[in-house]
């Protein structure tokens, strides 16, 4: 039968000074576990490339950099101005390539005037004959 204190001590909320040094242990034994695996990893790679197994794989990278984490200010047109930004240089693209065009148009007119296809009319049968001619490139 549980007392009543154990009952209060199971409620208790956990202590930042707890929990922080909960995390550090779950980080020390998580990293320790990828060194480990990483090392195995390296002394079987060795075997299989024909190297003695008494031969050192150490560790990698023997000493590790301190890293550092830096936070700088936006100084950035942000979302809408890149949005704008965006619209304003597809606009201009596009308005560039129809003055393109304007600019490129043939004054002259076509050398073959276009021809209109005949339809046949429903319910008559033609015998149609077609003629082709190849022309190799020059």
């Amino acid at each position: 039968m549980a007392s009543g204190n154990d009952q209060q001590e199971s409620e208790r909320p956990i202590h930042q000074s707890q929990l922080s040094r909960a995390k550090s242990l779950l980080h020390n034994v998580w990293t320790h576990d990828v060194t480990e695996r990483l090392r195995i990893r390296r002394k079987t790679l060795a075997r299989d490339a024909g190297l003695d197994p008494s031969y050192d794989v150490g560790t990698y990278p023997p000493h590790s950099p301190p890293i550092l984490i830096e936070q700088r200010q936006k100084s950035g047109l942000g979302t809408l101005g890149s949005v704008l930004l965006g619209a304003g240089l597809l606009a201009g693209g596009g308005a560039g390539a129809v003055g393109l065009m304007s600019l490129l148009k043939p004054d002259t007119e076509a050398v073959v005037q276009p021809v209109k296809p005949e339809t046949p009319k429903p319910g008559v049968e033609r015998d149609a004959e077609i003629e082709m001619e190849v022309i190799p490139p020059k």
